[in-house]
């Protein structure tokens, strides 16, 4: 009987928008979103399957999975919380042990503003440093080589979003404005002021009543649970700046054999008696990172990929297929980092403690940093002359910096081509508690068909869709606020004038319908249909190879928005331009019967014209500048004679 075997992950995917992509040994895939709340399975067809057998594709939300892929969701669910900005809890999910009770509602954390005299920065035998937070829900560790730091706090678990929970946040928010304005205010005994401290004093009872509606009773225990996330130096959150500048200056003195930064070394009376007063207020707060809901208030924003793309072969320099940015990628057991922007950087985390960074703009050379011997080793490589492989390193170097390079290659090049869903993610959106407005129908703005070109159509909820003559079918959108704005300004000036008159009815307001958000096509891209059925995602800055699909498009696109008058002289300073078109074929005219009559000088010419040929030999007849002079004169009778030719022929 053959045992099962259980698939294992060989690859995993975090883009920018912290979605996650699981790839397998099996060849089956996970896809999470980037709220973590729902997740896409997706099985690889046999081999000996029938051709028109599809994909095994099952979607089901995190909350409630079943066990089938219980598995495999913890795992994607650990690595996404680890280097995810805000992470997803499901108590489902956890072990009943893991959880952790509490009456008090962590939200934030208070670090030392000094590391010296207290308990809470202490350097490890390793080399690394931990500092922990004064209420103990919080600690930051920094590695020995002081380029990467770890995080351990308590976090709430998730619970469902609810219109209540936004409803109780604005209440707060308005409670606190109004307390704030009364602390403020000057009475001056006034019976306006009287009647206003009776009205506070008497709504007293109902504020509290709101405050244990919206936070729950004080009895009740809240669960929580103790999380792990990984940072790099280069890419350091606000809310862990604090701990982290205890950590680096704490390494730096101990380095620097500073005898204040060894207190803890010494015994623990002598670490309370120098500890700081937490009572002073000399610590710094800061707010951890609160936990995703449940489910997703924007689940219409969530993308699936249809086929297991991931990162094909990672060493040949063929990466996501999604065009989206990546974070981080983690094959073969090693991790990469990639950080975006106008500086970016790579760095390789083996799995032995050490690390590896690109440095320069070029990412030609890297920095390998390890610790050993009680000092942080730092070594500088080629990326193009790579150092040989050793036996006392379980990885090879020259491989690892290789990828990396040609991530950085990667990064440097598609920085401005590839999609960033960072700001147009589900988790990213805000949703509203007013009741949504009715629905503006869209219909065609404007729609044009020009020749040897296609049909052009533009849509007043900001859709524009070309057809072109060569099967190309062009989605992209485009902001018509202000032809639409135009317009709404004539149809008031219509309604004034029509105020007076009985006959015609006043007309009806027009309202701006909002620009459509299509998850398929981001903002700042268009979609290609290309004439082999393939979808192409384009960035309308930087086309590539699409550039005369997207000059067209943008080009068509302003002019739909101009207003008529604008329209009149939009082409002027383009080749388009109808005067300049007719005066250059004016010129080719004349040019082309210029060298007519030139290879043709032994025809007769017509009456009031001379023979070129006769002109020509009286003035080379006459040396010096006589010949000159004669020759221009000839030219300009000639040039005045083919106006005339022309003249006469039109």
């Amino acid at each position: 009987m053959a045992l099962l075997t259980v698939p294992v992950p060989t690859q995993i995917l975090l883009f920018s928008n912290d979605a996650t992509e699981v790839t397998y040994t099996d060849g089956s895939q996970l896809q999470l979103s980037p709220c973590g709340a729902v997740f896409v399975h997706t099985k690889q067809v046999k081999q000996t399957a029938h051709p028109l057998q599809q994909l095994h594709r099952v979607q089901q939300r995190t909350q409630f999975v079943t066990s089938e892929f219980r598995a495999k969701v913890l795992e994607a669910l650990e690595f996404r919380n680890r280097f995810a900005e805000r992470p997803y809890i499901c108590a489902d999910l956890i072990d009943g042990k893991d959880l952790v009770n509490t009456h008090t509602d962590v939200h934030c954390v208070k670090w030392p503003k000094q590391p010296y005299g207290s308990e809470m920065v202490k350097t490890q035998p390793d080399g690394s440093v931990c500092v922990s937070s004064l209420d103990g829900y919080a600690s930051l560790t920094l590695a020995p080589h002081q380029q990467e730091f770890n995080v351990r706090f308590l976090t709430k678990v998730s619970k469902p979003q609810s219109r209540n929970t936004q409803t109780c946040e604005s209440k707060n928010a308005n409670r606190k404005k109004r307390a704030h304005h009364v602390n403020t205010m000057e009475h001056d005994g006034s019976f306006t002021d009287i009647l206003h401290q009776q009205d506070i004093s008497n709504k007293s009872e109902n504020r509290e009543k709101d405050e244990k509606s919206c936070h729950g009773d004080s009895q009740i225990r809240n669960p929580f649970v103790w999380l792990v996330q990984h940072y790099s130096i280069s890419s350091c959150p606000s809310h862990w700046k604090q701990a982290l500048d205890l950590a680096l200056k704490t390494h730096r003195d101990v380095t620097n054999g500073d005898s204040n930064a060894k207190l803890h070394e010494c015994g623990e009376e002598a670490q309370s008696e120098k500890c700081i007063d937490r009572g002073t207020g000399d610590v710094v707060t800061s707010v951890l990172p609160a936990s995703l809901p449940l489910n997703c208030a924007a689940s219409h924003l969530h993308m699936w990929t249809r086929e297991a793309y991931g990162v094909d072969n990672i060493q040949d320099g063929v990466y996501s297929v999604r065009q989206e940015k990546l974070k981080v990628i983690c094959t073969d057991g090693i991790i990469y980092r990639l950080h975006w922007g106008s500086r970016p950087v790579v760095e390789v985390y083996p799995g032995d403690g050490s690390i590896i960074r690109s440095k320069g703009p070029t990412g030609c050379f890297f920095t390998l940093y390890w610790y050993e011997n009680s000092r942080v080793e730092e070594r500088v490589y080629s990326a193009e002359n790579p150092p040989p492989d050793t036996t006392t390193r379980p990885y090879s170097i020259r491989r690892l910096m290789g990828t990396a390079a040609r991530l950085f290659q990667h990064v440097r090049r598609e920085d401005s081509s590839l999609i960033d869903n960072y700001s147009n993610c589900c988790w990213k959106m805000k949703t509203s508690t007013r009741l949504p407005s009715m629905p503006v129908p869209a219909s065609v703005l404007e729609e044009s068909k020009i020749p040897e070109l296609g049909k052009f159509t533009a849509y007043t909820d900001g859709r524009v869709r070309i057809v072109f003559t060569d099967r190309t079918m062009l989605d992209m959108k485009w902001d018509f606020s202000s032809r639409l704005r135009k317009g709404k300004d004539s149809n008031s000036d219509m309604e004034e004038e029509n105020d007076d008159s009985e006959n015609n009815p006043p007309l009806h307001s027009f309202s701006l319908p909002k620009i459509r958000s299509d998850q398929a096509i981001p903002t700042g891209a268009c979609r290609l249909l290309l004439s082999n059925g393939q979808y192409q995602l384009v960035s309308l800055h930087q086309p590539c190879g699409f550039s005369k699909y997207i000059s067209i498009a943008k080009e068509w696109a302003a002019w739909v928005n101009s207003s008529p008058n604008e329209r009149l002289n939009f082409y002027d300073s383009t080749v388009h331009n109808i005067n300049k078109g007719r005066a250059v074929a004016s010129e080719l005219k004349k040019i082309q019967t210029f060298n007519y009559l030139c290879e043709n000088s032994s025809a007769q010419p017509s009456r009031g014209m001379t023979r070129p040929q006769a002109s020509y030999a009286h003035a080379d007849s006459v040396p010096g500048p006589a010949m000159v002079r004669d020759v221009l004169k000839k030219m300009s009778q000639t040039i005045n004679d083919i106006d005339n030719i022309l003249d006469q022929k039109s």
